[in-house]
């Protein structure tokens, strides 16, 4: 995935005329990515070129409900198409035809596969879009990822935004490149990875990797740092804004549609919750939390480990991030380990899987060792201070995750056509933040 920039041409004339300074832009790309590591020098003259030729633009804002793709924020080398995939009528070979067509219209290398040779491998535990596995299998053999978008995820947030930051990110080589964008979907570059498990998460080693990764995305505040009115619109606060009044209105129609459902809502009386989370927010802005740049859905489904010998973690779908609370981040994927997305009942959370004191400090020591490599080490008693810190900003913030992705489930319950049981995901989450919140107020 490259960066949008005004031309190639204007990329070239930036740098043949930086190419004499070359060595202290070498040394500051390094000092910009944190790294020692000796970098090819091909990539690294690369990030010159796209961090000199990029006019910082300020982050679409979530204004709308939904938004049309500017095609201003797709990668100048990626080819747009108008065309719709519709899942509820096509199927089969249907299907794959409509698919094979428009990867012949945007990915050149594919220009020789046919029908026969093309197959389809729907991935299983996406909970917003359908995602699938592409291969041609005739010589030599390819693959590609297939991402299409979820009937309503516009409500959720702006495709618009998620494509900045795709653009954004690409500078620092994170994340998946994209190959084609279509009408509800795109095509993205296939990691040769196995995608981590439940039980992936919990292994300590991994949930290392893990730390040491999330801070590395946090940091890169240092390199894109949110303007004012960025800092005074936290994701959290921004999508519950939105997502409230939503979810009210799916609940009053699944509840007309569905009496067994109804029970369930008027006992929920999400009605009320917007005075609860009111006063979520007056506790919590009491609890200090830095501005970073967040994930803000680090489950384990989208944490990739690489097969190559490296082993590395990547982290993909971005659809949900942008500038929020550091401690929002952390504890989000700490209520991550209660899930079980590939069990026969996956909407159903498991509290008893919430990490433990003992792992949540070998993640949040991890965390501070990367932010120590970045900035200084710490001496002892600063550590632990800053560990208790950290731990008592994540437990408060866990509540703010239950109660933003309580609002998804019902909104999603009553749009989304993946199967999965959203109105009981969303109630136990909904359950889960009102009973965070009196804990958090009884430990003030």
């Amino acid at each position: 995935m490259s960066v949008l920039t005004d031309s190639t041409s204007e990329a070239n004339m930036v740098y043949k005329k930086r190419v004499k300074k070359l060595g202290s832009l070498l040394t500051n790309a390094l000092e910009r990515t944190g790294t020692d590591k000796a970098w090819p020098l091909k990539q690294l003259r690369k990030m010159i070129i796209r961090r000199k030729t990029m006019t910082r633009q300020r982050i679409p804002q979530d204004d709308t409900s939904e938004s049309d793709v500017s095609e201003s924020d797709i990668p100048y080398d990626v080819p747009v198409s108008d065309v719709t995939i519709d899942l509820t009528h096509l199927k089969g070979d249907d299907l794959k035809r409509t698919v094979l067509s428009l990867i012949h219209a945007q990915l050149p290398d594919w220009k020789d596969v046919t029908l026969p040779y093309l197959t389809l491998e729907r991935v299983s535990g996406a909970l917003t879009n359908a995602v699938f596995y592409v291969t041609a299998t005739t010589p030599p053999e390819r693959k590609v990822l297939l991402r299409i978008y979820g009937v309503g995820v516009e409500q959720l947030f702006q495709r618009e935004r998620e494509l900045h930051w795709l653009r954004l990110l690409s500078q620092l080589n994170i994340g998946a490149q994209l190959r084609g964008v279509f009408a509800n979907g795109r095509f993205e570059q296939y990691l040769d990875s196995a995608t981590l498990t439940k039980e992936d998460i919990r292994d300590p080693a991994t949930s290392v990797h893990i730390a040491q990764r999330l801070y590395e995305l946090h940091n890169i505040v240092d390199t894109f740092p949110p303007s004012a009115e960025e800092k005074s619109r936290p994701e959290v606060w921004t999508n519950i804004g939105k997502w409230y009044p939503l979810a009210v209105e799916s609940a009053q129609e699944l509840a007309r549609k569905d009496e067994t459902k109804r029970t369930v809502l008027e006992k929920l009386d999400v009605e009320k919750l917007w005075g609860e989370i009111e006063e979520m927010k007056r506790v919590l802005a009491g609890v200090w939390s830095p501005i970073v740049f967040g994930h803000n859905d680090a489950q384990y489904g989208n944490i990739l480990r690489l097969k190559d010998h490296t082993h590395e973690l990547v982290v993909v779908d971005f659809e949900y991030a942008g500038y929020n609370y550091r401690g929002f981040d952390i504890s989000n994927h700490f209520c991550e380990w209660m899930a079980d997305y590939h069990s026969s009942t996956p909407a159903e959370l498991h509290p008893d899987r919430y990490p433990t004191r003992n792992e949540q400090m070998r993640f949040l020591n991890a965390y501070l060792d990367a932010q120590d490599a970045k900035h200084g080490q710490l001496n002892d008693p600063d550590r632990k201070s800053a560990l208790e810190s950290l731990r008592r900003e994540c437990e408060a913030w866990a509540m703010a995750s239950h109660a933003l992705w309580g609002l998804w489930g019902l909104i999603q319950a009553s749009q989304s056509e993946i199967e999965f049981d959203y109105l009981r995901y969303g109630v136990q989450r909904i359950e889960m933040f009102r009973k965070g919140l009196e804990a958090c107020k009884q430990r003030i």
